[in-house]
Order: C-alpha cells, then sequence, then structure tokens
C-alpha cells in the first residue's frame, strides 16, 4: 500500500462525472483507481419535478464522490474550469456539480481546488491544445500502465472518455503550486 498523499481529479458533468485517484509518492506519481459517476433523469412516470430531480441527482454526486474521498483520503480535488455550455438547462447542471465540488472541498478538512482549462489540459497531456479525445486517451494509456485495464473494469468503453479527461486533468495539474506543496509533505515524512 502507498504510504503517499492523493488528490481526485475530476471530469465535471451531470449525467457522467469521471474520475480518477492519484498518489503522489517519493516515487513518482500513479493513478490508484479510475471510475464513474452516473446519475439517471427520473422517468416520466415518476412525475418528479425537474428541480426536486436535479436535486436528487446532486445528491447522489456528492454522496458517491465524498463516499471516495473518505476511502482514499483525498487531500485536494482538481477538474476543469466550468464551462458554459449553450443550453441553459446544460450550464444550470453542471453548475450542481460545481457546488457540489466547492461544497466537498469545504466538508473534507478544508481543501484546495484546483482547475485548469481544457486547452491547458490537451497541451500538458498531448503537446497540443487542438487534441482530440482520442489523442488524450492515447497519451493517458502511454503515462500510465495499467490504465487501460483500470477504465475496463470501471465503465463501459462508451464512457472512458469521462474517465481519460479526469485522468488528463490531474496530469494537468501536476505541476501547480498545491500539488508542490503535496509533495513537499512528502518530504517531511
Amino acid at each position: 500500500m502507498s504510504t503517499g498523499v492523493r488528490f481526485m481529479a475530476i471530469d465535471p458533468g451531470f449525467a457522467s462525472i469521471g474520475w480518477a485517484i492519484f498518489d503522489l509518492s517519493r516515487d513518482g506519481v500513479s493513478v490508484l483507481a479510475v471510475g464513474l459517476v452516473e446519475t439517471k433523469k427520473a422517468t416520466k412516470k415518476t412525475k418528479t419535478l425537474a428541480a426536486h430531480d436535479n436535486w436528487k441527482r446532486a445528491h447522489e454526486i456528492a454522496r458517491q464522490l465524498s463516499n471516495l474521498m473518505v476511502s482514499y483520503r483525498v487531500r485536494a480535488i482538481a477538474a476543469e474550469y466550468m464551462s458554459f455550455p449553450r443550453n441553459a438547462s446544460a450550464a444550470a447542471k453542471v453548475a450542481l456539480t460545481w457546488g457540489v465540488l466547492a461544497a466537498l472541498t469545504l466538508w473534507h478538512a478544508p481543501m484546495p481546488m484546483l482547475q485548469v482549462s481544457p486547452q491547458e489540459t490537451k497541451l500538458e497531456t498531448t503537446g497540443s491544445r487542438s487534441a482530440s479525445k482520442t489523442d488524450v486517451g492515447a497519451a493517458m494509456d502511454a503515462m500510465f500502465l495499467g490504465l487501460s485495464a483500470l477504465r475496463a473494469n470501471a465503465a463501459p468503453v462508451s464512457k472512458h472518455e469521462h474517465i481519460n479527461d479526469a485522468v488528463a486533468v490531474g496530469v494537468a495539474v501536476l505541476g501547480s503550486e498545491e500539488i508542490g506543496i503535496m509533495k513537499s509533505m512528502l518530504e517531511e515524512r
């Protein structure tokens, strides 16, 4: 078992949230686990108001991510900057996820929330700001041996891009001041 310091990288969404747990140790960086938090819209048969349904889905996101943070003893969260989709409904749902992330950084001992743009993520992981999802996935597989097996066990192929994006976010923040501080904690042990 690693004795490193851990952080969670997230590809924020509402229906599908990719996540990756990173371990920083004296030996370097590794990806311990990856996965997907999925929420589904209530069926029309349940006659649930959209606002209540969205609240239930945000609650489920908070519950699952919180459990991961406790299980893996996460010290920071990293995510791509909040984007504003053209559709107001989609923007509101992504904002709900960001509200969950903000709350999680307070509930679990105040911890840093690291943010990076999609272009910075692509540049850090592939060397190109215009890299495709396929390019990012291939770069992550090359960087972390065993990632493809973790990903295959975590989600269907159609959802792998969310996990790849979460791993890429984690890689993109490795040079941040906050991660540097986390690494320095290893020196003090």
